[in-house]
């Protein structure tokens, strides 16, 4: 509305030059934080999945002899990779994602809140 109000209609490419470029930032701003936000989930994913592992192969260690007689090493190491690529999943994958979905529903709440109070209030109370 802005941009086609105050910058378009009445040929004021200043401002139109001022909001494209803020828009254009936030754009740039968006995709650095994206790029922050999967290095970060890789990062806390390979140190949670690093000490799970020694963990793991900790726990294997100490088990007894009659253990391995009773099972398959293929059995083992199918279990314990599938486990780890289960946890792996969850932490990088899933984690972020519901992380972001709150983020959202908070910050449209305040926005919502902030734009026009009482629509968001009706909104918010009856799709809660």
């Amino acid at each position: 509305m802005l941009l086609i109000d105050h910058a378009i209609a009445p040929g004021n490419y200043q401002l139109l030059i001022i909001i494209v470029g803020a828009l254009l930032g936030l754009l740039l701003a968006y995709a650095l934080s994206q790029l922050a936000n999967l290095y970060l989930a890789a990062l806390v994913g390979a140190k949670v999945l690093n000490g799970l592992r020694f963990v793991l192969f900790e726990r294997l260690q100490s088990l007894s002899v009659s253990f391995y007689n009773r099972r398959k090493t293929g059995d083992i190491l199918s279990r314990f990779t599938s486990d780890l690529d289960a946890v792996d999943n969850a932490l990088v994958g899933a984690l972020p994602y519901a992380v972001s979905c709150l983020l959202t529903i908070v910050v449209g709440s305040i926005l919502m809140i902030g734009i026009e109070w009482r629509i968001a209030i009706r909104y918010l109370y009856c799709y809660r």
